[in-house]
């Protein structure tokens, strides 16, 4: 009785001390960005992997190699895992010998449907038989906090409107204006991070006459200083086209019109 219990209990702690010595082969690092986005932007991951086992970690088309593969497994607050939309390899060609490292930066926004949620992500390397799991790291989308909106249609056969929304959200300590575009039906476009916002006076989008895809955005950037932003905006996205700033306590030309915007959109909003 008493030997047998102790060979079962060396055997389960050698089976035990294998297992730790597998997890311990493959170290990962995990980080976005930012640890939040506006809905629309871009979501870029990067992954530092290092192979601290003997064997190598070799992912690649090979046969003898087909079943290697890193896997990314990103949940929102409901507990729902997000499907990728794509079906081939997140990565498709790696191979780290013993103390061998690499970073891998992975646009989550070409893979899966991101939208307005808190998301936790892991990573698992499947590789030769065995399974290698990453901690898990947190990363918001958010919707931004409105400013100002315009519309207009992008195609009319079929038809599709899309509303450009400037909004702001806070990040690193800095508050900062981004554009967004919805598209109906379709969803969503895209999201531009434009820059600084400074909420004294109220920013405004106004169409551009004569350009019937062009329009302005008028933002103040710092106490002192509007922008004017050209923007475009057609069935290929939207896209910054010019950007021209002006200092307001000096009265220009350009100021003026940049006033005269800003107020104009404010008193309208008022009646």
């Amino acid at each position: 009785g008493e030997n047998e219990m102790r060979k079962f209990a060396i055997a389960s702690l050698a089976v035990l001390f294998s297992f730790l010595a597998i997890g311990q082969t493959v170290s990962f690092k995990l980080k976005t960005d930012y640890s939040s986005y506006v809905v629309g932007e871009e979501v870029k991951l990067s992954l530092r992997l290092v192979n601290m086992g003997i064997t190598p970690v070799i992912i690649n088309d090979y046969e003898v190699y087909k079943n290697n593969r890193i896997v990314i497994d990103i949940v929102n607050q409901d507990k729902v895992h997000l499907k990728p939309f794509r079906s081939d390899p997140i990565v498709t060609d790696l191979a780290l010998d013993k103390d061998e490292g690499e970073v891998i930066t992975i646009n989550l926004s070409n893979w899966y449907p991101l939208d307005v949620a808190r998301y936790q992500l892991r990573v698992f390397l499947f590789c030769n038989g065995l399974r290698y799991e990453s901690e898990m790291i947190i990363f918001d989308v958010v919707p931004g906090i409105e400013l100002a909106t315009a519309s207009h249609y992008t195609s009319l056969s079929p038809a599709v409107e899309r509303t450009l929304r400037l909004v702001y959200w806070s990040r690193d300590g800095k508050e900062l204006a981004f554009l967004r575009a919805d598209d109906r039906p379709g969803g969503m476009c895209r999201t531009l991070q434009l820059g600084n916002i400074v909420r004294v006076k109220k920013p405004s989008i106004e169409k551009i006459k004569g350009k019937p895809s062009s329009f302005y955005i008028y933002r103040q950037v710092t106490r002192d200083v509007l922008s004017r932003t050209e923007i475009t905006s057609d069935v290929n996205g939207i896209h910054v086209k010019d950007n021209k700033r002006a200092i307001e306590s000096a009265s220009s030309p350009m100021i003026d019109s940049l006033r005269e915007a800003v107020e104009k959109k404010a008193g309208k909003k008022k009646k």
